[in-house]
Formats: C-alpha cells, sequence, structure tokens
C-alpha cells in the first residue's frame, strides 16, 4: 500500500499556533509605522496648506495670506457691493470661512485641512459623511457676482449707509464644531490657525518668511493648559505619540514644520513693551494687558486655534470666540 502524506491534527494546530505568535508580534510593529507614517503625512499636509496660502498672500496687496473677510468685504456705502471694495468684514474671519474660501479657489482640497492624526470623531473630511455631506463641494459657490465666494459664505446687503457694521454668521455648510457632540454637527477642519485679530493679523498672518512667528498646527488642549481633565480628557493628546502626552507639528512663517512636544517651542517669545521677553504659549492668548491695550485678543503673542464666531471686542475691533474639543469619556 501507498503510504499517505499529510499533517497531523497536533502539526497543524501547532503551524496555527506559530503563525498566530508572528501575527502577534508583527502587529504592534506594524500599528507603530502606521503612526510614524500618520505623523509624516501630518507634516506635509500643514506645509501644504501653509504653502498654498503663501501663493495666495503673492496677490494680496498687503501681502496678508487669506482672510475670508478681505476675500468678501463688507459693502462699500458708496460704490455698494463691489468685489475688492469695502472694509474688511471680520464677522466672517472664522475658521469654517478660512479653510472653505482656500478650498472655493482651488488652493487645495477638502481632505488636506483634516488632519490623518484627527482622533476626534466628530471631524472627517468633507462629503465623507453621508448624514450631513450629502452633495460634493459647490465651486460654483465662488460666484462673486452674487457677492458668494466658498460654499457656506452669505452675501451681503447690496446697499448700506456710511457707519453700518460688517455682519457674520458662522459657516453652516463647512464647519468647524469640534466642541459638540457628532449628532449635533460634524466638523469638517482639524487644524488650529493664528487667530486674525489684533497685532497678530498685521504683523503675524502675513507672507513674512519669520521663523519665530507660528501660523498654523496641530490643535492644542483648552487655552494651552496642561493640569485637570480638559488636558487628560483632550482629543488632541490623541494625534500623536503617547496618549496622555500632547504632542504635534507647528508651522512657521517661513513655511518650515517643527514636531514639539511642548505648548513653549524654543524661539518663540512674546515681547511687551518694557518688560522682558519671555516664553510664549502658542495656545492661550495669555497677554491681558500690553502697551495700553486691554484684552489679550489684540495682542500679537502667539494664539493657535480654531474659532467658529468673531464678536466686536469694541470699537470694531474683531475678537475671535475660540473653541476647543469636547472632552473624551
Amino acid at each position: 500500500m501507498r503510504k499517505r502524506h499529510g499533517f497531523t491534527l497536533v502539526e497543524l494546530l501547532v503551524v496555527i499556533a506559530i503563525i498566530a505568535l508572528l501575527i502577534g508580534l508583527l502587529l504592534p510593529a506594524l500599528a507603530k509605522a502606521q503612526a510614524s507614517a500618520r505623523t509624516v503625512k501630518d507634516a506635509n499636509q500643514l506645509a501644504q496648506i501653509h504653502k498654498a496660502m503663501m501663493i495666495f498672500a503673492e496677490s494680496d496687496s498687503g501681502g496678508y495670506l487669506p482672510m475670508p473677510g478681505r476675500i468678501n468685504r463688507f459693502t462699500h456705502p458708496q460704490l455698494g457691493r463691489v468685489p475688492g471694495k469695502g472694509p474688511q468684514n471680520w464677522k466672517k474671519d472664522s475658521t469654517g470661512h478660512l479653510y472653505s474660501s482656500m478650498i472655493a479657489q482651488e488652493f487645495f482640497n477638502t481632505d488636506i485641512v483634516v488632519s490623518p492624526s484627527e482622533a476626534n470623531p466628530v471631524v472627517s473630511p468633507y462629503g465623507t459623511e453621508a448624514q450631513d455631506d450629502s452633495i460634493a463641494y459647490d465651486f460654483n459657490a465662488y460666484n462673486p457676482a452674487a457677492d458668494t465666494f466658498w460654499m457656506g459664505d452669505v452675501a451681503d446687503p447690496a446697499q448700506v449707509s456710511p457707519g453700518t457694521q460688517p455682519a457674520g454668521a458662522p459657516n453652516a455648510i463647512f464647519r468647524s464644531k469640534i466642541n459638540r457632540p457628532p449628532t449635533n454637527g460634524r466638523s469638517h477642519c482639524s487644524y488650529a490657525h493664528s487667530m486674525m485679530c489684533g497685532d497678530r493679523r498685521n504683523y503675524t498672518w502675513r507672507n513674512t518668511g519669520d521663523s519665530s512667528k507660528v501660523v498654523l498646527g496641530n490643535r492644542g488642549t483648552k487655552d494651552g493648559i496642561t493640569t485637570g481633565a480638559d488636558y487628560t480628557n483632550s482629543w488632541t493628546l490623541l494625534f500623536h505619540g503617547p496618549d496622555r502626552e500632547w504632542q504635534g507639528h507647528v508651522c512657521f512663517g517661513d513655511n518650515h514644520v517643527e514636531f514639539t512636544k511642548s505648548f513653549f517651542p524654543p524661539n518663540v517669545a512674546h515681547e511687551c513693551g518694557l518688560d522682558s521677553i519671555i516664553q510664549d504659549n502658542i495656545f492661550a492668548a495669555e497677554f491681558e494687558q500690553c502697551g495700553g491695550l486691554q484684552g489679550n485678543w489684540k495682542q500679537g503673542d502667539a494664539w493657535l486655534a480654531m474659532n467658529e464666531v468673531v464678536t466686536d471686542g469694541g470699537g470694531g475691533d474683531p475678537r475671535p470666540l475660540a473653541i476647543y474639543d469636547y472632552l473624551r469619556d
């Protein structure tokens, strides 16, 4: 009789056990490699966003990076609703309007403004959630003749009298709602940016090439704090590295991107009048008084955040209201 060749049950179980052991050994290495790839991609996306903004600034008369309120200015009291004329509509200088205004002019795509390391379940690229993104991004929304310049923009009045204050509302379509549960609306962007107000707007939010000015970055914790539940339960701790420590990327005015574990990156400082130069928390508007000005939103220290609403801080000065992640359970 011919002998039959094959595996015994014991041999088969041994092979399966070896394969399972190898998989168990390889999975952590694979997960680490995937996390490293997301970190590299995240840095590249930040640099690409800023490069696109610098290209935009080349055609701006003041060399400013994009500001929605300058792209769609408020109605001119004498000329009416004319593109490129009229006061800056600072009411529109919020995160959703900012990124949507750049997408509308095809400086970048909808997915690039969401970090590949994003952990907050509220955040997803526009068009990926059927429940609230039933249509693709409408590039026809860029229609200066109708006084709309991006998806979610609303036309201003055709005529206004002198002294009429600009008006605006949060972007209800391309949203930045990172501080609400998913059932209350999603966010279509996740990167923080320098708040477009006060001295930050005048000296930082421009194509300066300054290697010490922080322009964009991964989000930080509420007000840049490092203690308590607002820190330990923040979704931002899940971006890079250990889950209990914030680590992130920061993009500077010269377009270089740094990976940092601190809210006080090296070479980022703030000078206030005759006071000494001190390290700057890039996620906090911590200088309440500087040079006689009241209100930290008017200052020039670094302040990266996302904002949904801009209010009048007094005398027509825009005051962004920063928004932060709702906390993990």
